[in-house]
C-alpha cells in the first residue's frame, strides 16, 4: 500500500517545478497557481491539487497514482500518457484537457467538467 498522506502543504502561491522535483514525500497544494506549469515525467504520486488553478499544466508521462483534485480549474491541461491510477478528481473543470494513454484504472471522476476533452487511447 502507498503512504498518500501529505508530508507538507503549499498555500496560496505560485508553483514552479523546481518546488515540486526535489519535494520529500507527496504534497498538498492549496489555493496554487501552477498555470502553464512543466512537469511532464514527474513523480507526484500521492499529492493533493485543492482549489488549483492548473490552465494548459504540462503533466505528460507524470506518475500521478492515488493524486486527489479537488475543486481544480485546469483547461487546456495535458495528462497524456500519466499515470492515473486511483486518483480522484472531485468537482473539478479540466475542459479541453487531453487523457490520450493515460491510464486511468480505478480513478474515480465524481462531478468532474471534462467537455471538449481527449481520453482516446
Amino acid at each position: 500500500m502507498v503512504d498518500t498522506s501529505p508530508a507538507f502543504t503549499l498555500t496560496d502561491r505560485l508553483v514552479a517545478r523546481a518546488d515540486l522535483a526535489g519535494a520529500a514525500g507527496p504534497g498538498h497544494l492549496l489555493g496554487c497557481d501552477l498555470d502553464e506549469a512543466d512537469f511532464s515525467g514527474l513523480d507526484l504520486t500521492g499529492w493533493v491539487f485543492e482549489r488549483c488553478t492548473l490552465r494548459r499544466i504540462e503533466l505528460s508521462g507524470a506518475r500521478l497514482e492515488f493524486s486527489r483534485w479537488r475543486n481544480c480549474r485546469g483547461a487546456f491541461a495535458n495528462f497524456s500518457g500519466a499515470g492515473l491510477e486511483d486518483a480522484v478528481f472531485q468537482s473539478s473543470d479540466f475542459n479541453n484537457a487531453s487523457f490520450r494513454r493515460a491510464v486511468l484504472s480505478s480513478a474515480s471522476l465524481k462531478r468532474l467538467q471534462a467537455d471538449r476533452s481527449g481520453f482516446h487511447r
